[in-house]
């Protein structure tokens, strides 16, 4: 598997939407059913700006890296501070 973003930050937070939603369709799976595909509307509102969605989750990571001593202090929570990394 290969993902490409626009920077690091939406690369990690795109790391951990499909772990995430991975997980959920590996549950659905397990009951013997399958995962309902999303609707032409739920698809159209994920077309929107990324930047405020990939920023306040860069930052919830961050700040929880730093609160248990998995990163320095130094990172920044600002996800912008990475657009040209």
């Amino acid at each position: 598997m290969v993902l490409t973003a626009e920077s690091v930050p939406a690369l990690f937070v795109d790391a951990v939407h499909f772990k995430e939603n991975l997980a959920k369709q590996m549950a659905v799976l397990q009951t013997g059913r399958s995962p309902l595909a999303m609707t032409k509307q739920e698809r159209t509102s994920l077309n929107g700006p990324r930047g405020f969605h990939v920023n306040k989750l860069w930052k919830n990571y961050v700040g929880l890296g730093k609160s248990r001593g998995l990163l320095e202090n130094d990172w920044s929570d600002d996800a912008r501070a990475y657009d040209d990394a």
